[in-house]
């Protein structure tokens, strides 16, 4: 064979060094192709792969599946047109409950037992979240703030009630721990059970004139009553206003059981005055307050 070049191309009979020499730039792309598993792909394409990391094909469907699932678990928005029914299932999608009654609503935890839970609130509030579109969580959360928002309202106000009231109380009846202060907060006593006993009791509670604990919240009611108590009392009971008189069988020192009982028996209001001035209640003794 001959080494000429005949009309500019290589003689079938050239070396295969000769040969690998002139195509040698084209079998390296091609042998550089076959290893790449994106080829094919637009520059844009391959650009996106390799920001992502994605070195294989076994990545890349990885990727894809990834992302079909997180696709299928998103919500999209319903457009500009979306009737009230496209909307709803984008709310129950969030998780709004079915209907109002799907909200679990329960009173917070330490919640006074003197402040009874508001069922028909309770009741009230699923039904406007549920027109809000709030899901379980958010409901729940709002509706506890409140509550123990109320809660604490409510006691401060009770609070503020009861110290004007003692300290009215005061600058009617002198020091708490005063016999004139006791003696009258037992004419008080009497005159509300002399007048309406228990059922006025419950109406003054309810009216919130004295507190569930029998705490006084009006000192007005209280000044009032323990005048009615007076009035009713029986003519020399008291003696220059002072429950404490000398024969007073539940003084400290001077107890007298058989008086005690004696006194109880004949005359309730005025042992109960007697108990007053001598720091003491009814309980004290197993009777009734």
């Amino acid at each position: 064979m001959t080494d000429d070049v005949t009309n500019g191309s290589v003689e079938t009979g050239t070396p295969a060094a000769a040969q690998s020499a002139v195509l040698g730039n084209e079998g390296s792309k091609t042998e550089t192709a076959s290893n790449d598993p994106f080829v094919g792909l637009d520059e844009d394409t391959r650009g996106w792969v390799g920001a992502k990391g994605i070195k294989d094909i076994a990545s890349l469907a990885k990727s894809a599946r990834n992302a079909e699932q997180m696709i299928g678990k998103s919500v999209v928005l319903p457009g500009d047109d979306a009737k009230p029914e496209d909307w709803a299932k984008v709310w129950d999608r969030l998780g709004r409950p079915e209907k109002p009654e799907g909200y679990e609503l329960a009173p917070p935890e330490g919640m006074p037992e003197s402040m009874p839970y508001d069922q028909g609130f309770a009741d009230w509030f699923k039904s406007e979240a549920h027109k809000a579109n709030a899901t379980k969580g958010q409901a729940k959360s709002i509706h506890d703030a409140f509550v123990v928002m109320s809660v604490e309202r409510a006691t401060k106000d009770a609070q503020a009630r009861v110290d004007k009231a003692n300290a009215d109380l005061a600058s009617a009846w002198g020091a708490k721990d005063s016999d004139q202060f006791k003696e009258n907060l037992v004419l008080a006593d009497r005159g509300i059970k002399t007048l309406g006993g228990d059922a006025l009791m419950s109406s003054l509670k309810a009216n919130g004139l004295i507190g569930p604990s029998g705490e006084i919240l009006d000192a007005t009611i209280a000044v009032a009553f323990a005048k009615a108590g007076k009035s009713l009392g029986t003519e020399g009971q008291f003696v220059s206003g002072n429950a404490a008189t000398a024969d007073n069988p539940f003084m400290p020192g001077k107890e007298n059981i058989t008086q005690q009982m004696l006194s109880w028996k004949t005359d309730p209001n005025k042992a109960r005055m007697q108990m007053a001035a001598a720091g003491k209640s009814p309980r004290d003794f197993g009777l009734p307050g």
